[in-house]
């Protein structure tokens, strides 16, 4: 309803004082017509929410970092997070994570870019984010190492008959100083002949390896008048090494071949 001004004051005589009062009237009465109830109704509630009991029970909680609003369908309270998990039926652990910083940042991060990717902690900056190696670097579970490529090695053990046919027997012995896995065995002679060359490993403690430490099964090194072998497939072998074993090779049949290198491809683990 709009306001009815009073003033001018009225005048001192009764017809001016009866004339004023009736001006007021009518303007009152004017005023009552255009500003209808339904119209101020509409304009309010383009401006302003309606009364809601619910909200006003909420506006009216005291406020606190780290509290948590709890109703019960009748009754709103604010609660600290340990009175809350309570009030809810929560453990933590069981119903919700505990909070980590280190995991909000983990789960702020975006999908996982793929396999032999991993977390990069930028000490500098504080930040965590995704990195995959490269320049021949790989994940393995939790850990950072060489490809495969860049871990292939070679044991190689040479057999010299000192310019005569060699002979059988056992021809040596090598420590092998980082564990690996056997991956192919190659032997190269001087000559056109055959050869057949066993492999037996054991442990420091257990030296030297004999016969019964045999790695290759019915699979030796063998060369059959020719020059060279190649075996990628060692089947039956013990190819798993272990860091300290130590590795000796016996021919077990020669002929015609003066010098011999075994060469067995690994791949260092």
């Amino acid at each position: 309803m709009r306001p009815v001004p009073l003033t001018p004051a009225p005048p001192m005589d009764d017809a001016g004082k009866l004339r004023w009062i009736v001006d007021k009237i009518t303007a009152l009465c004017n005023a009552s017509q255009v500003d209808k109830p339904t119209d101020v109704a509409n304009e309010m509630a383009s401006s302003y929410q309606p009364l809601d009991s619910d909200l006003t029970t909420l506006g009216g909680l005291s406020k606190a970092d780290g509290n948590f609003i709890v109703g019960d369908g009748s009754v709103w309270t604010v609660e600290s997070g340990a009175t809350a998990r309570t009030s809810l039926g929560l453990t933590i652990g069981t119903d919700v994570q505990a909070y980590d910083e280190l995991l909000g940042e983990i789960s702020a991060l975006a999908v996982d870019p793929g396999a032999d990717s991993g977390l990069f902690f930028d000490d500098s900056a504080g930040n965590i984010t995704y990195w995959t190696p490269t320049s021949g670097l790989e994940f393995n579970a939790t850990n950072l190492r060489m490809t495969s490529n860049q871990r292939t090695s070679a044991i190689i053990w040479t057999i010299d008959g000192g310019g005569a046919a060699i002979t059988t027997g056992q021809k040596g012995y090598i420590e092998i100083p980082f564990a690996c896995t056997i991956t192919a065995a190659r032997s190269f002679a001087d000559q056109s002949g055959s050869i057949v060359v066993d492999v037996w490993a054991d442990a420091y403690a257990n030296y030297p390896p004999t016969d019964a430490d045999s790695i290759t099964a019915s699979a030796p090194i063998t060369i059959s008048a020719t020059t060279k072998s190649q075996d990628t497939t060692l089947t039956g072998w013990d190819t798993a090494i272990a860091a300290g074993d130590i590795l000796g090779f016996n021919v077990d049949s020669v002929s015609t071949i003066t010098r011999l290198t075994i060469v067995l491809t690994v791949v260092k683990t």
